[in-house]
């Protein structure tokens, strides 16, 4: 497109606001409301008392009792209604840890005149270009989300090791007080 580097970043930050793509990713890291240092913890609980005969109250100390709070469910809850709420905890999680994970692909295409652009506005990807006018020239941009796998519930062990170990360098190279 022989672009210098600042219309292009004009190019790309104006193609991704005009897209909202941006918005819709921090939309989905929303739905992760507990963190992996919830829901690692909630996870072993739940797995742990699968193992349990659930006619009996299970007896929980203070930090499980304060996990299955995040749940909104307490220990007065049935078993049916905690494993289901914590599956749909569980569920947003991985949507969120999908989504940070994604990568986001720009095609972008000078046109020779804003008429010329419009001559391409009735192909099959029309309605997912944007139009971006930059420095007096057109552009088509067009945006797409991949790398969409949703997460494994198995690598939560992972995830949870990754973050201790990012909290633990912090901690170590930086101190606690910041």
């Amino acid at each position: 497109t022989k672009m210098d580097q600042e219309e292009l970043v004009d190019v790309i930050v104006e193609g991704l606001r005009e897209s909202n793509v941006l918005d819709d990713l921090h939309r989905a890291h929303e739905l992760d409301e507990l963190d992996i240092e919830r829901i690692w913890p909630l996870h072993q609980l739940v797995t742990a008392s699968d193992q349990c005969d659930h006619s009996a109250k299970m007896p929980l100390d203070p930090l499980n009792r304060c996990l299955l709070s995040k749940i909104n469910c307490t220990d007065e809850n049935n078993w049916f209604d905690i494993r289901k709420r914590y599956q749909q905890a569980l569920e947003k999680f991985l949507l969120a840890t999908t989504m940070k994970d994604c990568s986001i692909l720009l095609s972008i295409r000078r046109e020779s005149s804003l008429a010329d652009s419009e001559k391409h506005s009735d192909d099959k990807w029309s309605g997912m270009e944007y139009r971006i006018e930059c420095k007096g020239r057109v552009y088509s941009v067009l945006i797409s989300i991949i790398d969409l796998d949703i997460k494994s519930e198995s690598k939560l062990s992972k995830y949870y090791k990754l973050d201790q170990d990012i909290v633990h360098h912090y901690s170590e190279t930086h101190g606690l007080h910041k």
